[in-house]
């Protein structure tokens, strides 16, 4: 029937060896505080109102001294559901008397009244499809181990609810009851995980091995029913696993059936290594990549064998087990800079509706604090999400841990770094990549439906520039299951070149669970009295943006009001001249330079010296790099020229290939051995020549199998050294009063100088103002299908550690992992911007950056542009310290900045930590690209928004072509 038939059933098993006695059961939608019950701070059970009982029948007798289950069944009317969303509880009371109608004994529990089904194809709470936004949850505590504390866990699940999850599988073993017992009263649904495991057998090529073996049947059973037996009354449980990377069996099947007996409530059963065989409810494959989840929204894609994680999937018969719900039991391995490709996850499981979502790998760094201090204090304000409260600085963060990982401990057989894979540090500050899942999941989707500008007056553009009125709908869709929005408060600002201005107050929206309306949302701009050219180039590029959020609008047991739930920022459509009051486009140049002396040139053997009105550069004679920049008066800002990079210090995911097995050789099977040892020696050349034999054949690459960082290794992208093709060539135009300096050269590995990587040109073009405009040309020469990036590095002064940008922040982003990130004014300090990874990696990337400032405490700096976006880093470490450091607290600031401008970087993936996972689109292939961006001085006081716009206003021809087309 619908979900209006559902009514409210307990079964109460209760056991009795206390003598002659009746026995009597309640439950009370308990609104007071229960004395002593743990889970009463949380407002569980609130809004049910009232104390009124739902009382079972009476006497039921046990003889004297009897032992005996006694079966009590009580009707609940018209009972408010439990879900995540709405997870409304029930305190049971059950009561023992004696023939005088005396207590002899009182238990109490929370219940919540929930169905948990696969319906068809999908997976179904309380007769509806749900979405499972989850999380792998290690037990894990960073001074105990897995000890963890009360509070500890009440952090962990009220963090999981700020960052838009709504379940947890509890990995790999059934959690204390503490846990359901905050799950049940805060929302999170659970899959409850048997701890069977016997991964280790792989070694023996059958994971397997022990379910396969009658002898140990009763043990998994006992397992499974154990964890039945004691979590079935948690309404948070909706899913029973039995087990993680136990190969497939006869045991598991025996297990199932055996769980499935036991529990009245007939929840579904998942396993992920038996694939699709029908002991298993729910398909739950693990890392898969999008290509491959997509391919399982069909029961054929579903039910074929394949290969994946070192285990093979045995088939199924797509006629006997059907299409059945897909929940990824793991994805997204989170290790160090990681968790990119989110979004496209998220995309497919949008257009299919029995791919249901997954859990995220995984919860927390399993790191141990080194410094054997006494246990961190984790306090409720840690840990929150930005929107609540932004995490501390980061170098703050990593100078007061030391966290420790497989090997700091004195073990000889360890797993190195590969327990620090969570989304949140071992103290439960969120990485950067926790944002992104925040936003990615959230349950509210918005969209962009319309957005027109209304023409301004041309009386009032006359007087002044008036006002700039823009109308436009925003479609809100509601995509949780069971709760309207009205828990919300809707909220919109318009930016204007990343600075906010306040537009409108939407107030609550009603709309119910997958819902979807627009919504009208009018701007109104006050226009700076500006040349109208130059307006329109203040207004344009992606300059305006509408950004809408909804906030908590009251306290939530689990958040404070005011906790962003959902957002998203748009970009707005620049206005028209026509639009900002004017008729025709103006003709010639729009912002006239202020008057400037031609710069001044002096030329030596060894270097290039320019002097403009806004300071003095000084550029390689051999190189044409530019090495020195100096205000007026003398004071320099570069350390180092300003050189081409194509080196990053590697990811995790950037070493993932076989090599991360090369500890466990000696106990592999011998095939895998050999390839563990031999694959990652071959030559580039050849592994590319087996590739193409290889995929003439229809098989798989096997350069997936080799990491990243080696083949860049053996192409000798992390040593190349640059050779000029000859001495710079100066140009000096009289009219415009600027010097050109044109230099070719080319890059390649010292150990094997003939093979040229890199063919380069460069064109500087030194303006009177100041600005000094440079223009690359990189051809790559490489068989690998990516390189780490394509950019430019140099440093500078330790004292111009104060970060300005326009672009996406606040925190760290890459190409495959920036929705989170807004586009905004941002600011910061080098320290800051550092992201403290347990093992030091590439990090601290900013992405689709228009310009950066780094100045002193004076405001004397340097300001980079971008003709079109780019990326920069900053950072007090160098990435060769990066790249040597095995944990964080061991690296040393250095008293400079390193800065990283970066035309192209590459993705960090994210689908798992053992393969090549970064997707074309974010790659770095071989090929031609060409970009240019502008150096300038900036003095104390100077705007850096309306330096970087002047200098684009006054770019050299080609460039404002280049800006032009961006």
């Amino acid at each position: 029937g619908g979900e209006d038939e559902l009514r409210g059933s307990l079964e109460i098993l209760a056991a009795s060896a206390q003598g002659q006695a009746r026995r009597a059961a309640d439950v009370l939608p308990e609104q007071a505080p229960i004395e002593d019950d743990p889970l009463s701070p949380l407002g569980v059970a609130n809004g049910l109102g009232g104390r009124a009982a739902v009382r079972g029948p009476g006497a039921n007798v046990l003889a004297y001294a009897a032992t005996g289950i006694v079966d009590l069944r009580l009707e609940v009317p018209a009972p408010k559901l439990w879900s995540a969303e709405d997870p409304q509880l029930y305190r049971l009371v059950l009561i023992l008397e004696d023939d005088q109608g005396a207590a002899v004994d009182v238990e109490a529990a929370w219940v919540g009244v929930r169905e948990s089904r696969v319906l068809g194809s999908q997976f179904c709470v309380n007769r509806r499809p749900v979405t499972v936004r989850g999380v792998n949850r290690h037990d894990h505590c960073p001074a105990r181990g897995k000890a963890v504390s009360q509070a500890l866990m009440e952090l962990d699940a009220k963090l999981m609810k700020r960052l838009n999850f709504n379940a947890v599988r509890t990995a790999h073993y059934p959690n204390a009851t503490a846990w359901y017992d905050l799950c049940d009263a805060l929302g999170l649904y659970v899959a409850d995980e048997a701890n069977v495991e016997t991964h280790g057998f792989f070694v023996l090529s059958d994971e397997g091995f022990l379910a396969k073996r009658p002898a140990w049947e009763s043990a998994y059973v006992a397992r499974g029913e154990r964890m039945v037996a004691r979590d079935r009354n948690h309404p948070c449980v909706v899913v029973w696993s039995l087990g993680n990377e136990g190969g497939e069996g006869r045991n598991f099947a025996a297990m199932a059936a055996a769980m499935r007996r036991l529990d009245p409530c007939r929840r579904p059963v998942q396993y992920e290594s038996c694939g699709a065989l029908p002991y298993t409810d729910i398909v739950c494959p693990m890392y898969p990549s999008v290509a491959k989840l997509e391919s399982m929204a069909t029961a054929e894609g579903q039910c074929l064998t394949y290969k994946a994680n070192g285990r093979r999937y045995p088939p199924a018969d797509p006629a006997v087990v059907g299409r059945r719900p897909v929940v990824m039991c793991e994805y997204q391995h989170s290790m160090g800079n990681s968790t990119g490709n989110f979004h496209h996850y998220w995309q497919a499981i949008d257009r299919h509706d029995c791919l249901q979502g997954g859990f995220v790998w995984d919860w927390c760094d399993q790191g141990l604090d080194m410094r054997l201090m006494k246990a961190p204090a984790i306090a409720e304000g840690e840990g929150s999400s930005r929107s609540e409260a932004a995490p501390a600085p980061a170098d703050e963060h990593a100078r007061a841990s030391a966290w420790g990982y497989g090997g700091d401990f004195g073990e000889v057989m360890h797993d190195s770094q590969f327990n620090i894979n969570g989304i949140v540090w071992p103290d439960r500050r969120p990485h950067p990549a926790a944002f992104e899942i925040q936003h990615v999941q959230q349950p509210v989707r918005l969209e962009l439906a319309d957005w027109r500008w209304t023409p301004v007056e041309p009386a009032a553009a006359a007087r002044g520039r008036g006002h700039l009125v823009g109308k436009g709908q925003v479609r809100v869709v509601n995509r949780h299951d069971f709760i309207s929005l009205a828990h919300l408060e809707a909220l919109a600002t318009v930016s204007v070149r990343g600075v906010e201005r306040p537009v409108q107050d939407f107030g609550r929206l009603s709309l119910g669970p997958g819902q979807a309306a627009e919504v009208d949302v009018a701007a109104s701009l006050a226009l700076p009295s500006l040349p109208l050219a130059l307006l329109r180039a203040r207004l344009a590029g992606g300059a305006l943006h509408l950004n809408v959020r909804l906030e908590l609008a009251r306290d939530q047991s689990w958040a404070a009001k005011g906790h962003v739930v959902a957002w998203d920022q748009f970009v707005l459509v620049a206005p028209t001249v026509h639009e900002l009051g004017g008729d025709v486009p103006p003709a010639g140049d729009p912002w006239p330079p202020p008057a400037a002396r031609p710069v001044e040139m002096q030329r030596t053997s060894s270097e290039i010296r320019v002097k403009t009105a806004a300071g003095t550069y000084a550029f390689d004679g051999d190189t044409g790099a530019l090495r020195a920049a100096a205000a007026p008066g003398g004071r320099g800002l570069l350390l180092a020229p300003l050189v081409p990079c194509f080196w990053r210090a590697p990811t995790d995911n950037d070493s993932g290939g076989v090599e991360f097995m090369e500890r466990w050789a000696a106990v592999l099977p011998a095939l895998i051995s050999i390839g563990v040892r031999i694959l990652p020696a071959l030559p580039p050349w050849l592994i590319w020549a087996i590739d193409n034999v290889t995929a003439s054949l229809g098989l798989p690459p096997v350069s997936n199998n080799i990491s990243y960082r080696t083949g860049w290794q053996r192409e000798g992208w992390h040593r190349l050294v640059e050779r000029p093709k000859g001495p710079p060539e100066v140009e000096r135009d009289m009219a415009a009063g600027s010097v050109a300096i044109t230099t070719a050269s080319s890059l390649a590995d010292p150990d094997a100088p003939s093979t040229e990587r890199v063919r380069r040109r460069t064109r500087v073009e030194v303006l009177p103002t100041g600005e000094v405009w440079l223009t690359s040309v990189c051809d790559l020469r490489t068989l690998l299908p990516s390189i780490p990036r394509v950019g430019l590095s140099t440093r500078l002064g330790a004292a111009f550690a104060a970060a300005e940008w326009l672009g996406r922040g606040p925190h760290e982003c890459y190409g495959d992992r920036k929705l989170s990130a807004v586009v905004a004014r941002h600011a910061a300090t080098v320290p800051e911007l550092h992201t403290p990874y347990i093992v030091p990696s590439e990090n601290g990337l900013r992405c689709d950056v228009r310009w950066v400032a780094l100045r002193d405490k004076d405001g004397t700096g340097v300001l980079v542009v971008a003709a079109k976006d780019m990326q920069f880093s900053a950072s007090h470490f160098r990435t060769s310290d990066l790249e040597a450091a095995t944990h964080e607290h061991d690296l040393s600031p250095r008293s400079e900045v390193n800065l990283h401008i970066d035309h192209k970087h590459m993705g960090v993936g994210g689908d798992d930590s053992w393969s090549r996972v970064v997707y074309p689109e974010y790659l770095v292939p071989h090929g031609h690209y060409e970009w240019s961006i502008c150096v300038k001085v900036l003095a104390a006081g100077e705007d850096a928004d309306e330096a970087a716009q002047a200098a684009l206003l006054r770019a050299p021809a080609a460039i404002k072509r280049e800006v032009d087309h961006s």
